[in-house]
C-alpha cells in the first residue's frame, strides 16, 4: 500500500484538485491522510465531505487545531496514521500525473532502492509551465548535501527500509523542512532516478510561497541557521566523495 499524507490549509478548491490527481493514479493501492491545519470546524466538516466524491482512494482527515504554521508538525501527525509500506507527500496546491507513483513505485521495487524521485514541473496561476528547474544539475550527494533538488511531491520512500531515526520531520522548521528530512535519507540509503517529470509544483511568483511568507516575517534567516546547522552533522566519507568527483569526471553522474 501507498500512503499519501496531504497538507491543507482549507482551501477546498486546491485539495481537490490534489485528491483527483491521486483518485486517477494508475497506482491502485492507495491511503491518503489529510491533515487540516486551522481552527474552523466548518471548514473541517466540509473537507470531509470530499470522502465522498473520491470513492476509489481511502482517505483519512485529521486535524491540527492551531492558528500557528505548523507545516512539519502536521507532516508528523499524518505519519502517524500510515500504514502503507510507501510513503509520498502531497500539498494541496500541488498535483501529480497519473503514472506519477507508480513510476516511482516501479522504480523502487527494480532497482531495490529506499529513495524513487523525479525532478518537478513548476507551474504558475495558469497551470502553465513557468521553468525549468536544476537544469543541468548533477543529481548526486555532492550536490544534494548544498542545494536541493527534490520537492515535497516528487519522491516515494520504502518506509520498510528506511532507518526509522530518519523518519520525523523537525517541527522548528517552517522553511525547507522536506529538505531537511529527506537529505539524511538521501544520503544513507540507496536512491534511483526517474526520468520522467510527473510532479507539478505550484509557486505563485518566481520564489517558493513558504520562502515568500518567511521573508516578510523575518525569520529566513534563523530558519537556515536550522539549516545550516543539520548539515555540518552530516558527512560524505572521503573515499565515497572522491569516487562522487570520478563519476563526474568520466561523465557517469545523472544530470538534470
Amino acid at each position: 500500500m501507498l500512503s499519501i499524507i496531504v497538507r491543507t490549509l482549507g482551501n477546498i478548491k486546491m485539495l481537490k484538485r490534489a485528491l483527483q490527481s491521486i483518485n486517477v493514479s494508475t497506482y491502485a493501492n492507495i491511503e491518503v491522510i489529510v491533515v487540516y491545519q486551522g481552527k474552523n470546524n466548518t471548514i473541517f466538516t466540509d473537507l470531509k465531505k470530499l470522502e465522498k466524491v473520491f470513492k476509489r482512494i481511502q482517505i483519512k482527515f485529521i486535524s491540527n487545531s492551531t492558528d500557528k504554521d505548523e507545516r512539519s508538525k502536521n507532516l508528523n501527525l499524518g505519519m502517524q496514521e500510515i500504514s502503507g509500506t510507501y510513503l509520498a507527500f502531497l500539498d494541496d496546491d500541488d498535483y501529480v500525473a497519473p503514472n506519477h507513483y507508480n513510476n516511482l513505485i516501479s522504480a523502487l521495487k527494480k532497482s531495490n532502492s529506499e529513495l524513487a524521485y523525479n525532478i518537478v514541473n513548476i507551474v504558475g496561476k495558469d497551470n502553465n509551465l513557468k521553468n525549468t528547474p536544476f537544469k543541468g544539475w548533477y543529481l548526486d550527494k555532492l550536490t544534494f548535501i548544498k542545494e536541493n533538488f527534490i520537492t515535497i511531491n516528487s519522491f516515494v520512500l520504502n518506509v520498510n527500509l528506511i532507518d526509522k531515526s530518519f523518519l520525523k520531520f523537525n517541527e522548528k522548521l517552517v522553511l525547507a523542512e522536506d529538505y531537511v528530512f529527506l537529505l539524511p535519507i538521501f544520503l544513507k540509503h540507496k536512491s534511483v532516478y526517474v526520468n520522467e517529470k510527473t510532479s507539478f509544483y505550484y509557486i505563485e511568483n518566481d520564489q517558493s510561497n513558504s520562502f515568500e511568507t518567511s521573508d516578510e516575517l523575518g525569520i529566513r534567516a534563523a530558519q537556515f541557521k536550522i539549516m545550516k546547522d543539520f548539515r555540518k552533522t552530516l558527512k560524505i566519507p572521503l573515499i565515497e566523495k572522491i569516487n562522487l568527483k570520478l563519476n563526474r569526471i568520466l561523465g557517469k553522474t545523472i544530470r538534470a
